[in-house]
């Protein structure tokens, strides 16, 4: 894994680009309506809506895979769908479950995932996904 993208939304996303920021992975991602100091800190890139549906079409667009931690909500769903019709991998994960890393780490690598897209509720708790994914992300095959 060389990458983690997202729109960079609180909660899962915004804290799965600390992560992977501090685990020495690049960072990048599209957005409707990031700050200047996101898009300088993570390389998110803000897309006119005029050009472009919305930010989860661009994120699916580049992404090798997905994964969706916490709940689901109807955005999420979206980027779910794509993922599917375009045929890459998506894993659904509760990261607070026994097993949890050791299945994030099998998934990566037999997907062999380079560029992770990383979605979920915004509403998530932050912290906990963040020391997930913390731990995980310089595990994961590179």
């Amino acid at each position: 894994m060389t990458t983690v993208i997202s729109s960079g939304d609180r909660g899962v996303e915004l804290a799965a680009l600390k992560a992977a920021k501090e685990s020495g992975l690049r960072t990048a991602g599209f957005a409707i309506a990031a700050s200047p100091q996101l898009q300088e800190r993570f390389g998110l890139i803000n897309i006119d809506l005029a050009e472009l549906d919305d930010d989860c079409s661009a994120n699916v667009a580049v992404a090798d895979a997905c994964v969706v931690i916490g709940k689901r909500t109807r955005r999420v769903n979206v980027i779910i769908t794509e993922m599917q019709e375009q045929g890459k991998p998506v894993l659904l994960l509760d990261h607070r479950k026994a097993g949890a890393h050791q299945l994030f780490r099998l998934w990566a690598c037999r997907n062999k995932v380079q560029t992770l897209l990383v979605t979920g509720h915004t509403d998530a708790n932050s912290d906990d996904v963040y020391s997930f994914l913390r731990e995980e992300l310089p595990k994961c095959c590179r």
